[in-house]
């Protein structure tokens, strides 16, 4: 009697466990969709050929090759990534925050739409008009942030935040480390170390050609926008 008791109650523990295992797929793809592809070229989502018209999914990683890009819609806003770039997609509120450890990415934002995380800290607009600005991270201690239209707000890990206006870039590095030791501080050992910012060029200069062409692309976007339904979110 007892043996068949365990039996019955190991089948239906079995069952359980599969059948929540099946529901896992579908309460993924529950989850409302972050943004769509506008346009791909060489670029990889979660490790699968990235397609025009395919919806973006929180923690989905979008990737392009060298030489690749991928152009984002997100609501009324647009996320570029260009060349050799990496980011995973999450919401976070009623924003969408693009968490990216490598790449640049350009984008074009109406308020509270978008943040781009970086190793340094998160990137914003002000919250009051439209941006368009450019994030590239150089390397693991080091970015560099453009403001092309608006005003941007960069939230370092250091609890500093940084202003950057219209126009202007600015590249942001940690502080030496003390003592012999420079490298990065050691995960979860100590605070974050302070960061050092420093304006280096007009941010219409330092963009260039094709940050050029992607605002352009951007600005006739949202004026279609203006006129027609462009919300996807």
């Amino acid at each position: 009697m007892r043996s068949t008791v365990i039996a019955s109650a190991r089948s239906c523990l079995i069952g359980f466990l599969a059948a929540s295992l099946l529901n896992l797929p579908t309460m993924a793809a529950g989850a409302p969709a972050v943004g769509m592809i506008a346009e791909t070229q060489n670029a990889f989502l979660s490790g699968a050929a990235a397609e025009r018209g395919v919806d973006i999914y929180p923690g989905d990683t979008l990737t392009t090759q060298p030489g690749g890009s991928v152009r984002l819609a997100v609501g009324s806003s647009q996320m570029y990534l260009m060349s050799s770039t990496e980011a995973t997609m999450e919401p976070d509120g009623t924003a969408v925050r693009a968490k990216m450890d490598r790449g640049t990415i350009d984008f074009s934002s109406a308020p509270g739409q978008i943040e781009i995380e970086t190793p340094l800290g998160v990137v914003r607009g002000d919250g009051h008009s439209r941006t368009f600005g450019q994030v590239a991270v150089v390397n693991p201690t080091t970015i560099q942030v453009s403001a092309v239209e608006g005003n941007l707000l960069v939230a370092g890990v250091d609890g500093v935040t940084k202003n950057i206006a219209a126009g202007e870039t600015y590249e942001a590095s940690f502080e030496p480390a003390a003592g012999p030791d420079n490298g990065p501080p050691v995960q979860g050992v100590g605070g974050p170390r302070h960061i050092r910012w420093h304006r280096i060029i007009a941010a219409a200069i330092i963009l260039g050609g094709s940050a050029l062409v992607t605002y352009l692309l951007y600005r006739e976007f949202t004026e279609s926008c203006s006129k027609i339904d462009c919300g996807h979110k």
